[in-house]
C-alpha cells in the first residue's frame, strides 16, 4: 500500500467493517485465513453480499453484490 502500512486480515477486516457500516445488519463476517498467505472474508446480508479475497502479498479481489441497483451504496462503499 503506498501508506507505508503493511497489509494484513486484520487491516482488511477493519476495513471491511467500517465499509459495511458495523452498526448494519451487515455485521456478519466471516473469515478464512487458512487458504494460504491470504485470507477471505464473506458477509451476507438479506440484501446481498461481499467477498474480499487477498493472496497474502499485494492483490486484493473485491466483489459486491446487490439484489437491487443500488449506484449510491455503490459508491458510498468505494469511498
Amino acid at each position: 500500500p503506498s501508506s507505508g502500512l503493511k497489509l494484513s486480515s486484520k487491516i482488511l477486516r477493519e476495513g471491511l467493517f467500517k465499509a459495511v457500516d458495523s452498526d448494519s445488519e451487515n455485521n456478519n463476517v466471516t473469515e478464512f485465513d487458512d487458504l494460504g498467505d491470504g485470507c477471505l472474508l464473506v458477509d451476507t446480508w438479506m440484501g446481498g453480499s461481499i467477498v474480499v479475497l487477498w493472496d497474502g502479498r499485494n492483490h486484493v479481489d473485491i466483489n459486491l453484490f446487490t439484489y437491487e441497483e443500488d449506484f449510491e451504496q455503490a459508491t458510498a462503499f468505494e469511498e
